[in-house]
């Protein structure tokens, strides 16, 4: 039977090849997917840590393409509707640093 820590260094594989591709065509080179002493899973872009403990491959998926959204397209459209509230949503489980 495999360990926690056997299961999430194997997760931790299949997050970054899974996004790799993603970040890549837009440039980022910068991100990794982090498992912390306590099993927490962090997923790190340019900087900007979201957790990510107990997401599924695709529910980190959608973190980078929110990540991507926040950081390419919204940053480029000043006219977007109720852009504050769509942009605390999207941000909803980035870790801010004291």
């Amino acid at each position: 039977m495999e360990t926690r820590k056997e299961y999430l260094a194997k997760k931790r594989k299949e997050v970054l090849s899974t996004i790799e591709p993603m970040l890549k065509a837009f440039g980022i080179e910068d991100f990794d997917y982090v498992i912390t002493n306590k099993n927490q899973e962090v997923l790190v872009i340019q900087g900007q840590k979201i957790g990510c403990t107990l997401n599924s491959i695709s529910a980190i998926v959608n973190e980078v393409i929110g990540y991507l959204f926040v950081n390419i397209w919204a940053r480029n459209n000043g006219s977007m509707p109720f852009k504050a509230q769509t942009l605390n949503f999207v941000k909803h489980y980035w870790i801010k640093e004291d």
